[in-house]
C-alpha cells in the first residue's frame, strides 16, 4: 500500500475531499503505447536521485519511497515522475475475492509537468500490474480523480476528514 498519501492527507487535513479511485480492467481507457518519450520501468537505479526526485515534489513523501516498488518515467536519463506500486493490497472495495493492486505517492517534477509523462506513467504503471496477476487496481486518496479518469479510474469512494468541500 502507499501510506504517504494516506498520511499526509490525514495530517494536512486538507479542505478538498479526498477519494478512492478504483477500476476494473473492463473499464480500462490504457493507450497502446506511450507517446511522450519517456521510459517507464521500476526503478533499480541510484537511491538518492529517487529521493531528490520524490523531494522536488513533496519533500515527506521521501521517508515512504523505500518500502516496495518504485515505478518511474525516465527522460534522457532523469526521473521524471514516479509512484509506488503495491501487488496485493487489502481495501474497503475488495471483497477478497480479487488480487487488488494500488498505485500511490503519484508525482511529476516540476521540470517534466503539463507533458503528458505523469499520466502516461500511472496507465504503464497500470499495465505492469495487470501483468503480474493483479485483477483490479486502485489508486489511494487523491483528489485528482478527474485526472485518473482520463484513463478509466472510476470514483468508489469519497472521504471527507475534518474539511469542507469548496
Amino acid at each position: 500500500s502507499s501510506p504517504c498519501i494516506i498520511r499526509k492527507f490525514i495530517c494536512s487535513m486538507s479542505v478538498t475531499p479526498a477519494c478512492v479511485a478504483e477500476m476494473s480492467i473492463g473499464e480500462l481507457n490504457l493507450p497502446d503505447k506511450p507517446l511522450s518519450g519517456a521510459d517507464y520501468e521500476i526503478y533499480t537505479g541510484d537511491s538518492q536521485k529517487l529521493y531528490e526526485a520524490v523531494a522536488k515534489v513533496d519533500p515527506d513523501w521521501a521517508q515512504y519511497i523505500s518500502g516496495g516498488d518504485v515505478f518511474c518515467a525516465t527522460v534522457g536519463g532523469e526521473i521524471a515522475s514516479f509512484c509506488i506500486l503495491g501487488y496485493n493490497d487489502t481495501t474497503i472495495l475488495n471483497d477478497g475475492a480479487k488480487r487488488m493492486g494500488s498505485i500511490g505517492c503519484v508525482g511529476t517534477v516540476p521540470d517534466f509537468r503539463r507533458r503528458g509523462i505523469g499520466l502516461e506513467m500511472v496507465a504503464e504503471a497500470a499495465k505492469l500490474l495487470l501483468q503480474r496477476g493483479c485483477d483490479d487496481i486502485f489508486i489511494h486518496y487523491t483528489a485528482v480523480y478527474d485526472w485518473y479518469s482520463r484513463l478509466g479510474f472510476k470514483t468508489r469512494l469519497f472521504l471527507k476528514l475534518g474539511g469542507k468541500k469548496l
